[in-house]
């Protein structure tokens, strides 16, 4: 399955055999040591958000745990962007880890292992559509899941704020 980058810029990626990206997406993606990999298709400008700042962004929820890739969740579709306090623990770790490190008008795709994804029930952002949450709950919060699979999330940065 292809998607497209989130309509931000026209390139188009694959979600099924996301371990691939870098081959067949010319995506370099670089990996931290909390785990997180992320590739930038395109760098904003200006510095990079400080904990404590309210960040914007939009972003496309994936998964690697569905049998062709799956889109769980667009603030891009929904055409309301998600705003929330950098370094706020009742975010995923993996988004805030990510979105520290970009800048102004970035776009990243961001792989979130499962020890940064969503290690309890109250981490955001969630679906807030009943569909999308039912398809997020049994990926995610699932206590009989074998194992937990990566998110993948499209993250474009608008603006940030003290």
């Amino acid at each position: 399955m292809k998607l497209m980058l989130s309509n931000w810029t026209g390139k188009t990626l694959n979600v099924a055999g996301w371990n691939r990206w870098t081959e067949e997406d010319n995506l370099q993606m670089t990996e931290l040591p909390s785990g997180l990999k992320y590739a930038d298709v395109r760098v904003g400008t200006g510095d990079n958000p400080k904990p404590g700042t309210k960040v914007t962004i939009d972003y496309v929820m994936m998964t690697t745990g569905a049998r062709y890739g799956n889109k769980i969740d667009s603030t891009k579709d929904r055409e309301a962007p998600y705003s929330f306090v950098l370094g706020d623990a009742s975010i995923i770790q993996g988004l805030s880890e990510a979105v520290s490190t970009m800048r102004e008008g970035g776009i990243r795709r961001i792989v979130i292992p499962q020890s940064l994804g969503f290690t309890d029930g109250s981490k955001q952002p969630v679906p807030p559509n009943f569909a999308e949450f039912q398809r997020f709950r049994n990926i995610y919060l699932n206590p009989n899941r074998v194992y937990q699979p990566d998110l993948v999330m499209d993250v474009k940065l608008f603006t940030f704020s003290k």
